[in-house]
């Protein structure tokens, strides 16, 4: 799952090079696709806000050290080496398909999605690679549509997508 490698991804980039430096139906009652253009387009994963969440959720794991300082020349040097790439394309039929490089692994999935109340959407993707299947949700809020996977995991960030 294209979730799951990016998270497993950056957080393990986190970890080994961070940690080292710092010691339809209706307006408002439909559920379809058609009801919900705001969400219709091509997106883009904003990089640096999903970098802040990521060290901001290990710093909250106890796996980089409290008190780390995120705008740090070095930190910010060691993040500047991770590259990370994805576009999410969201359809007004209720599909979509995203793309993705992250750190040199590439993924992509297809899926499903649907409107969840006022700016608020489910969603399911399958990986492309494997065929795993994964739940999650999104909200759009002042332009930027943040995914994250319904899966209880406390130290996964949302990831930001802005259009583009």
């Amino acid at each position: 799952m294209l979730q799951r490698l990016i998270t497993v991804v950056l957080c393990a980039f986190l970890t080994a090079t961070l940690v080292p430096a710092c010691g339809g139906k209706g307006k408002d009652s439909g559920k379809t696709a058609s009801s919900s253009k705001g969400i219709v387009g091509t997106w883009t994963v904003d990089g640096p806000r999903f970098m802040r969440a990521a060290f901001d959720a290990q710093v909250e794991a106890g796996a980089i050290p409290a008190g780390t300082d995120f705008n740090s020349p070095e930190i910010q040097r060691r993040l500047s080496q991770f590259k990370m790439e994805m576009s999410l394309v969201v359809k007004a039929d209720g599909t979509m398909t995203a793309n993705g490089n992250i750190a040199g692994e590439e993924g992509s999935f297809v899926g499903t999605w649907s409107k969840d109340g006022d700016n608020r959407f489910k969603m399911t993707w399958t990986d492309n690679k494997n065929g795993e299947e994964s739940q999650g949700h999104a909200s759009l809020d002042n332009g930027v549509l943040m995914v994250v996977p319904d899966e209880a995991q406390t130290d996964m960030p949302a990831i930001a997508f802005v259009r583009g």
